[in-house]
């Protein structure tokens, strides 16, 4: 006589989730909060006025400078011809664009 097989049912296990939770996102507040106020030309070299949240009074800073005491890079100035300039500033990744005496808070551009 065949003996039948028996079923054996698995036993459901803990779930566990596949994926960590993702970090949170980065965040550009303090090149969003820079408020920028001109551009001058010193020598041959642009310099952008600004004054960062942080700090008492505006400076003028040439590209590839920081601001904010580091963490704020003057990334690049798009001049192009018959418009304002535009100033790209950069944070924990992030650009922010800035035109002169525009508003503090501005779109991130990645």
């Amino acid at each position: 006589m065949a003996l039948k097989p028996k079923r054996i049912t698995p036993s459901p296990q803990p779930s566990t989730p596949l994926l960590s939770p993702l970090p949170p996102l980065p965040v550009a507040s303090l090149a969003n909060a820079v408020e920028v106020s001109g551009v001058v030309v010193v020598g041959s070299v642009a310099h952008v006025i600004v004054k960062a949240p942080n700090e008492a009074s505006s400076r003028h800073r040439p590209v590839g400078q920081r601001l904010a005491n580091g963490p704020v890079l003057v990334k690049r100035l798009e001049l192009k011809t018959g418009l304002e300039p535009i100033i790209i500033l950069e944070e924990n990744g992030l650009e922010v664009a800035k035109a002169i005496g525009a508003a503090r808070q501005t779109t991130n551009l990645t």
